[in-house]
């Protein structure tokens, strides 16, 4: 590097140039005279648009307007007017309900067994819904009472007040997006 930086300044003292305006590239030493008038590059407004499309969108687009609803999908958008509630569940970016299933593996050892014997995992399936605002007490109670009809026993649910998650114990994904859509959420 430093044999580079000798020979750079003896070519500057050699034709007598300033070398503030000289630059180095990596094949050659040439004389810089103007910004413009270098040719490196042309910039050009009209070509960016051949760029542009190859860009993400910087967000997800509004739905389009459709003649009934719900769609094909089973997708409606959300009323007018909000709910008169204590609560408020959004929609997540892509206009869904924030509403998931989530599995997880409970493992535990029953008293008194031989240690030939296999421990048992049970599954537990839990329905969780996030994005709340409000009291999240009540919207587990109109819960237990949404999802009531469709179970046997009694619906178990269990708040989370520290990220705003509402937990049913089972499988009712189907059942509390209705609920949410049918209270204009």
């Amino acid at each position: 590097m430093l044999k580079h930086l000798r020979s750079f300044v003896k070519f500057s003292q050699l034709h007598g140039q300033n070398t503030s305006k000289m630059m180095r590239t990596f094949s050659s030493t040439v004389a810089q005279t103007d910004e413009k008038e270098s040719v490196g590059f042309v910039e050009s407004k009209e070509d960016f648009k051949w760029v542009e499309r190859l860009l993400p969108p910087s967000r997800i687009p509004n739905p389009p307007k459709h003649a009934s609803y719900p769609t094909q999908s089973g997708w409606f958008p959300p009323s007018e007017t909000l709910p008169d509630k204590p609560y408020y569940v959004s929609r997540n970016r892509y206009h869904l309900f924030p509403v998931t299933e989530i599995e997880e593996d409970i493992s535990f050892e029953p008293p008194n067994t031989p240690e030939d014997e296999v421990e048992v995992v049970e599954p537990q399936i839990l329905t969780t819904i996030t994005n709340i605002e409000g009291n999240l007490f009540e919207l587990a109670a109109d819960l237990q009472e949404a999802v009531r009809p469709y179970s046997e026993f009694d619906p178990v649910t269990s708040v989370d007040e520290a990220n705003c998650v509402v937990y049913v114990k089972g499988k009712y994904q189907h059942i509390i997006e209705d609920f949410l859509g049918r209270n204009g959420f």
